[in-house]
């Protein structure tokens, strides 16, 4: 499942960039895998594949972006791509592999700024070209055991039990 966030600097004027090498994952993943793409509502009315490339990869990529809820695709991925989008907290729930591409790094952290370090926050494995997506989904290099972490800093109260502690608090 591939989920990036929008590009530019403000929701108005934001914009889709599908930086992936779709022939070559293809030519190299296409065996054991397909590409389901989920983009951000903003984007994903603007954005599509040409007829003659929906054609070509039609047994390859899938754009479900219209057509999918997010929660139900993230539970469908084997693992996913993304890259500033805040779906990897609702993901790390899922215990399942993530890789990072953030071909634009340096750009979106100008224009849009984080509030924690990048390198150090994401709870996965940072691609910055399709060479490294197709190497890690190949070498199942995801770094994994970043996510328990993760999900317990931001997704810790993620138990069940969340009413029970407001009924708690508010009686109190």
């Amino acid at each position: 499942l591939y989920a990036p966030t929008f590009r530019g600097n403000s929701i108005l004027k934001s914009y889709m960039d599908l930086k992936l090498d779709i022939e070559r994952m293809n030519a190299e993943l296409s065996d054991d895998f397909v590409l389901l793409y989920k983009l951000h509502p903003q984007t994903a009315k603007r954005f599509s594949l040409s007829t003659e490339e929906r054609e070509k990869y039609e047994n390859f990529v899938f754009d479900i972006s219209k057509d999918v809820r997010i929660d139900l695709a993230m539970c469908a991925a084997d693992m996913l791509i993304s890259d500033y989008s805040s779906v990897i907290f609702e993901y790390s729930l899922l215990n399942k592999p993530m890789l990072f591409y953030a071909y634009d790094l340096e750009e979106y952290e100008h224009d849009r700024s984080f509030y924690f370090d990048y390198k150090s926050f994401v709870p996965g494995k940072i691609v910055i070209n399709n060479d490294e997506i197709i190497s890690a989904i190949q070498k199942n290099d995801f770094r994994k055991d970043r996510i328990p972490a993760f999900r317990e800093k931001f997704m810790g109260a993620c138990d069940g039990r969340s009413t029970a502690r407001i009924a708690k608090y508010a009686i109190m």
